[in-house]
């Protein structure tokens, strides 16, 4: 199914297709005729929505084709272009300002994961249901060197901040460090006792923290992948990231709470952050000053990162909020929600701002750009 063309009315909102990938251009304030203009300085978002129908997508203009539902997409470092990925098993590259297709579709054998960036933007990393993890000519989508093998589905991969490294993880209970150039595998693989959910790098570059099914944290050497300290135990966890400066852990779960731990020493510091129902998601404000939470209880919270004390009233969704962002500048916050819309909110009060932005499908995610 192909995209129609975005008219300058929609302002953000979603177009009347079924489904699929839907992209729409907002901005703040509301310019007449925004869509048939270059992005320029004005502040502006792009709101995703997914569904399990073949895809649509809506840019400024231009047509874009999916053969099946759209996992993500991303922008290029430099913005110029959009990357999207599906479960037809394939990758695309758009053109940003007209959404236009870039050359052919890359491939694996099984539904595309997920994908992202190289930091000097020049490669591309792909993952999925196919075992593997596969690197990409970001420029003309060309594959370079032999995918990088896992026993089972790769769940998620990502590049060290200087690029010389790549950790992966997957159902096969292991993270992996592979070297980007050669696609050599690097030390041996970094075990849990279950489908690892996730992996992230320290700010600093010298650690790798991975979360699993097995109801753990573990945090390995991010040189040769040993491990460091005893395991971090959080029930049914869903995911996790380190504060800006590396010296706290922060996660959360399915049993409707959030822990921090001291990176250094793996202790719990202070109480767990409740909510009512299974934590999503969690993120520090950019000053670290702060953490957002969200949940399956229809709410977003505020919480003091060094007391973790409850700041203000909940932020309130009608519906499982699935995600949320702070703006570059750190003064807003953009939420998603199963109910159909996207919020933002003042970041320091929690005050909503302006209207609810409605979408006709369940929203799966959003970011700021400018």
């Amino acid at each position: 199914m192909h995209l129609r063309r975005c008219p300058a009315q929609l302002r953000g909102r979603e177009s009347r297709s079924t489904g699929g990938l839907e992209l729409a251009l907002a901005a703040w304030p509301r310019h007449a005729g925004i869509f048939e203009r270059p992005l320029g300085d004005a502040v502006r978002f792009l709101s995703l929505s997914f569904s399990e129908h073949p895809p649509v997508a809506v840019l400024n203009h231009g047509d874009a084709v999916h053969g099946d539902s759209v996992g993500g997409a991303v922008f290029s470092p430099d913005g110029k272009r959009i990357l999207s990925w599906s479960s037809d098993k394939t990758l695309r590259l758009w053109e940003a300002a007209t959404g236009a297709a870039i050359d052919a579709p890359m491939r694996h054998e099984d539904f595309v994961k997920g994908a992202r960036y190289s930091p000097d933007g020049k490669r591309i990393l792909s993952w999925s249901e196919d075992k593997t993890v596969r690197q990409w000519d970001a420029t003309t989508g060309a594959a370079i060197g032999e995918p990088l093998r896992h026993g089972a589905r790769v769940i998620g991969a990502a590049y060290s901040a200087d690029g010389k490294r790549i950790v992966s993880r997957s159902d096969d209970k292991t993270p992996r460090l592979w070297d980007p150039t050669t696609g050599a595998a690097i030390g041996a693989p970094m075990r849990h006792e279950a489908a690892v959910w996730g992996a992230v790098y320290s700010p600093d570059g010298k650690r790798i923290m991975s979360w699993s099914e097995d109801k753990t944290l573990r945090q390995w050497d991010a040189l040769m992948g040993s491990a460091i300290g005893e395991p971090l135990r959080h029930e049914a966890i869903v995911g996790a990231r380190y504060s800006p400066d590396g010296a706290r852990i922060l996660s959360w779960s399915y049993a409707k709470a959030l822990r921090i731990w001291d990176a250094a020493t793996g202790a719990t510091i202070g109480e767990p952050l409740r909510h009512e129902a299974a934590v999503w998601g969690a993120v520090y404000s950019p000053d670290g000053k702060r953490i957002l939470s969200w949940s399956q209880d229809k709410t977003l919270r505020l919480w003091d990162a060094s007391t973790g004390s409850a700041i203000g009233e909940p932020l309130r969704h009608a519906g499982s909020v699935n995600g949320a962002v702070y703006s570059p500048d750190g003064k807003r916050i953009l939420s998603w929600s199963d109910d159909n819309t996207l919020r933002q909110w003042d970041a320091t009060t929690g005050a909503a701002i302006g209207e609810r932005l409605r979408h006709d499908k369940v929203v799966r995610g959003a970011i700021y750009f400018y």
